[in-house]
């Protein structure tokens, strides 16, 4: 496959059409959203893809192995019973925010480089947030800042990471894009 798109990307975009539509039309493009995605996902073949430099930093959008293929195919899958789950739901909100949280976790299973990775965790804790929030009653409220609270630690162990792959790259003189996991908790444990 010559040309490839990303599945998050898909969502992400997708969640910019969501306030245009109304009635019927939102519903049918709900299910045609993830149903896109499922299909990029099917269809695709194992490589790099989408890769440029950014400020002196590789960035890898897809790195496409059998394994981030099984988590996308469970991905788009569960996206698909979700959308269908909450045809009821007439917030535009709420919807996109479910798209940019579907979107945000594609981003990271194919994600080549520790930066894209944390570019689409957090654009995933905000999604969930969001999606809590938009539920408007107090509970919810309060349950999102609790919620935004963890995906804060979460996000912070992500920065720790990163500086863990930085002194890694360091070591070995070379992008490492492979976590090497053994090296990664060891200097985890030393940075906390």
């Amino acid at each position: 496959m010559d040309s490839w798109i990303h599945p998050g990307l898909i969502f992400i975009f997708g969640a910019l059409l969501i306030p245009l539509l109304r009635g019927r039309w939102r519903q049918i493009y709900l299910l045609v959203l993830p149903a896109l995605a499922f299909w990029e996902v099917l269809t695709m073949t194992t490589g790099v893809y989408g890769t440029f430099n950014y400020l002196g930093f590789d960035i890898v959008l897809g790195r496409v192995d059998k394994l981030s293929l099984v988590f996308a195919h469970v991905f788009t899958l569960m996206s698909i019973l979700g959308f269908l789950y909450g045809l009821h739901v007439k917030d535009a909100g709420q919807q996109m925010s479910a798209c940019f949280y579907i979107g945000g976790s594609l981003g990271v299973t194919f994600a080549g480089d520790y930066l894209t990775v944390f570019i689409f965790w957090e654009m995933m804790a905000f999604g969930s947030v969001f999606l809590i929030w938009l539920r408007r009653e107090p509970a919810s409220i309060k349950a999102g800042f609790r919620t935004r609270t963890v995906c804060r630690n979460t996000s912070t162990s992500l920065a720790i990471l990163q500086r863990a792959a930085q002194d890694r790259e360091n070591e070995i003189g070379a992008s490492a894009h492979r976590v090497d996991t053994d090296h990664m908790i060891g200097k985890f444990r030393r940075i906390c």
